[in-house]
């Protein structure tokens, strides 16, 4: 696993949404973990820039957040995606699979501090 993926901790209220962006040239899936209720996947398709899905079922208090990118070439090997909760950015991705069967994954790790309802 090569891709590299900054994360960043945040605080967010309820309800929260997890917006998924991507502007890469290359196949791009995204799967996001938080806690133990709450998971999502997208793979994107080549005219697809943007996914929102509800997050639902989390306690209040932190929760550990997982985040893996896999990319496949494409187009060309560029990925550049990023997935943000309420609107603050919690992971970002940005590169070129360097792997020489043109796919590569990553993963790393962010907490989500949920507070009470808006």
């Amino acid at each position: 696993m090569s891709i590299a993926i900054e994360t960043r901790d945040t605080s967010v209220t309820n309800p929260m949404m997890l917006e998924l962006v991507n502007h890469s040239g290359a196949n791009v899936e995204v799967f996001v973990f938080i806690g133990s209720r709450f998971d999502a996947s997208h793979a994107f398709d080549f005219e697809q820039s943007a996914v929102e899905i509800p997050v639902t079922g989390l306690s209040a208090g932190p929760q550990l957040g997982v985040i893996m990118v896999r990319a496949e070439k494409n187009l060309n090997r560029m990925y550049s995606v990023l997935a943000m909760l309420n609107g603050e950015i919690v992971a970002l991705a940005d590169g070129n699979i360097e792997t020489e069967d043109g796919k590569d994954s990553g993963v790393d790790t962010f907490t989500v501090t949920v507070g009470g309802a808006q």
